[in-house]
């Protein structure tokens, strides 16, 4: 359950041992660092990287796209995204969650990262001519753009979701995960579910308020 809120962080150092881009600047991007600090006091690491163009004439392009990682992922393994996300859209914003890269906390598992996401969306996307987000996530990220799309305030800041293999019910998940490590989820799951419940990271139903979204997913 620890390792679960506290999983390993995919930092500089991580990607320099496996020879990948730490940092924009090392794939040939240009990127303006930031930090968001959340009312709870978790701060998020993020990356502001404006797309370099050519842009293919006629094709439509969206101000902002913001890209969130999966469980153990981070910033960093979003990277490899941007030749495909890059050319859809003016500027992309790659960030760490809470407890995952060089962001602080402890992840929550969907509890805090729905709320995370969109005010990273909206910390980014400032000013009247802003114009319309799109979240794209993977995995956990995806349940966290469906679940911050169904948020009432989203509705004048959000334009779409992209949601590759959200996570639909983290009972599975978690007992898929059991499962890798040749582990019992009958016996283990109940103690597991638990702990991560009194560690506040225990979403009730994550995709329960997908209805809500009111914008192309």
């Amino acid at each position: 359950a620890w390792a679960a809120v506290r999983p390993r962080r995919e930092t500089a150092a991580w990607a320099v041992a496996r020879n990948l881009p730490a940092d924009p600047a090392d794939a040939g991007l240009e990127a303006e660092a930031w930090t968001l600090r959340r009312p709870d006091g978790v701060e998020l690491e993020a990356w502001t990287i404006r797309s370099p163009g050519p842009f293919e004439p006629g094709r439509p392009r969206v101000p902002l796209i913001v890209l969130a990682h999966g469980w153990y992922r981070g910033r960093r393994s979003m990277l490899r995204r941007l030749p495909h996300v890059l050319p859809l859209a003016e500027r992309v914003v790659l960030y760490d969650a809470r407890g995952h890269g060089e962001s602080g906390g402890r992840s929550t598992l969907g509890v805090a990262e729905p709320d995370d996401l969109l005010a990273v969306a909206e910390a980014a996307s400032t000013g009247p001519d802003a114009g319309p987000v799109i979240l794209a996530g993977w995995s956990l990220g995806g349940t966290a753009a469906i679940v911050a799309a169904s948020r009432p305030e989203a509705r004048r800041r959000i334009g779409g979701v992209v949601a590759v293999a959200p996570v639909a019910d983290l009972t599975d998940a978690v007992a898929a995960r059991m499962r890798q490590f040749d582990a019992s989820p009958r016996l283990l799951l109940p103690p597991v579910r638990w702990v991560l419940r009194r560690l506040g990271a225990w979403p009730a139903a994550p995709l329960t308020d997908a209805a809500a979204v009111a914008v192309p997913v």
